[in-house]
């Protein structure tokens, strides 16, 4: 795979999660048939299955930049050496 095939999934990726963040958001403030926007427990339950796969990707990636600064301090502590 090449750097910009994986740049356009990267890319692609990041589309799509803001996509959906934009329909979370959109979901908050639509006036329901009643005439009124959905409560925090309703917002959770209609988007439970899509906030546990935001957490796993908030996750992972805390966890790759984690990974990514010890790398970068325990290499750049043996080059002081």
């Amino acid at each position: 795979m090449t750097k910009k095939t994986l740049q356009c999934y990267i890319a692609i990726i990041v589309f799509c999660i803001v996509v959906l963040l934009a329909c979370m958001v959109a979901s908050i403030y639509y006036p329901y048939p009643n005439g009124q926007s959905i409560g925090i427990k309703s917002f959770v339950m209609l988007w439970f299955r899509e906030l546990f796969i935001l957490g796993a990707i908030l996750i992972a990636i805390i966890l790759a930049g984690g990974s990514g600064l010890w790398r970068h301090f325990k290499e750049s502590k043996s080059r002081e050496k």
